[in-house]
């Protein structure tokens, strides 16, 4: 019976040896498997916070109204405006462009940078909607109204981060005179002069 028990003491003893000089090479394997489990577990999580709160836009839809005094022209007459929405990767080009640059060569110009675009002509008075699938790749909508005297504030051209769109309703927008503006603007605008007064 000590022969037996000291066998497996010897036995025991060589177990404990064998797992210590194991443990050194099996530290890497079971620390990047942690490693491996954590990255699962933070890129689900990550992924469900994108989907509640984080819905992306699938459908690019912008509703335009015009007003009755819509792009006049010497004599006073209200003509129609032909608007273009683009699709884009990054804004930077669109923001260097100038107005002829995009009138006459837009996409030339926006080449690099331009994932999908739309046109309509809208006249004074009327209403139109435009809708496209939202292309994977764009980051910024940019609408141009090409008006008959565009002037230099850039009234004439607006850009939207498409994280600041909503996907259960259009982008709304308003053709006044030569300005190309968002509800929110005239919003803007009422509340300021009323704090100014």
């Amino acid at each position: 019976m000590p022969e037996l028990l000291s066998r497996s003491r010897r036995l025991a003893a060589a177990s404990i040896t064998v797992a210590i000089a194991a443990a050194p090479a099996l530290l890497p394997t079971v620390l990047l498997s942690g490693c491996g489990v954590w990255q699962g577990v933070s890129d689900t999580t990550s992924a469900a916070w994108h989907a509640v709160f984080y819905r992306k836009v699938k459908v690019l839809n912008v509703d335009l109204a015009a007003r009755e005094g819509l792009n006049l022209d010497d004599a006073g007459k209200a003509n129609s405006v032909a608007v273009r929405v683009y699709q884009l990767r990054d804004r930077k080009s669109f923001d260097a462009a100038s107005y002829d640059d995009l009138l006459k060569n837009d996409r030339t110009v926006l080449a690099q940078d331009l994932a999908d675009s739309m046109a309509v002509v809208v006249n004074p008075g009327a209403s139109s909607s435009l809708t496209q699938p939202m292309k994977t790749e764009t980051n910024y909508v940019a609408i141009i109204a090409l008006v008959r005297q565009p002037g230099t504030d850039g009234a004439w051209r607006r850009v939207i981060s498409t994280k600041n769109l909503d996907p259960e309703k259009p982008l709304k927008l308003e053709l006044v005179a030569s300005r190309l503006q968002s509800p929110d603007d005239a919003t803007a605008t009422s509340t300021t002069t009323t704090a100014s007064k």
